[in-house]
C-alpha cells in the first residue's frame, strides 16, 4: 500500500541508559520522535510476533518503522512522555509494492 506519508505521528521510545548492577539499575527515558505517516482505524484481527491474535486501535503506514512496544500518536503532540492515551506498537511488517520502491512499514497498535 503506497501513501503519500503528508500527515504526522508523535513515537516515543523507551530507552534504557545508565546502571550498573542490582543496586544501581538503568534509568527509563522516554524519546518522543516525528515521522510522516497515514493511519486508518480498523477491525480487521491480526496477529502478533507470537501469533496471538488482537484487534488493533489503529494501523500506521510510514517509510520510517517504529519499535515494537513503543507509543504513537497521530499529530504533533509536544509532550516529552506519552499521554494516558497513546497507543502500543504491538506489531511491525515491512514490504514495497514494487522491486525498487522503498520499504513501507505497517506499524500495527492495540
Amino acid at each position: 500500500m503506497s501513501f503519500g506519508y503528508t500527515e504526522t505521528a508523535t513515537v516515543w521510545t523507551l530507552t534504557l541508559t545508565g546502571g550498573s548492577g542490582p543496586f544501581n539499575p538503568p534509568t527509563e527515558t522516554w524519546v518522543r520522535s516525528e515521522i510522516k505517516a497515514e493511519w486508518q482505524s480498523t477491525n480487521e484481527t491480526r496477529k502478533d510476533d507470537t501469533g496471538a491474535e488482537f484487534i488493533p486501535r489503529s494501523v500506521y503506514y510510514s517509510l520510517t518503522a517504529a519499535p515494537k512496544g513503543a507509543r504513537i500518536l497521530p499529530g504533533n503532540i509536544a509532550s516529552a512522555t506519552p499521554p494516558a492515551n497513546a497507543e502500543t506498537v504491538r506489531s511491525v511488517d515491512s514490504g514495497s509494492a514494487f522491486p525498487g520502491d522503498p520499504v513501507e512499514f505497517e506499524i500495527v497498535t492495540a
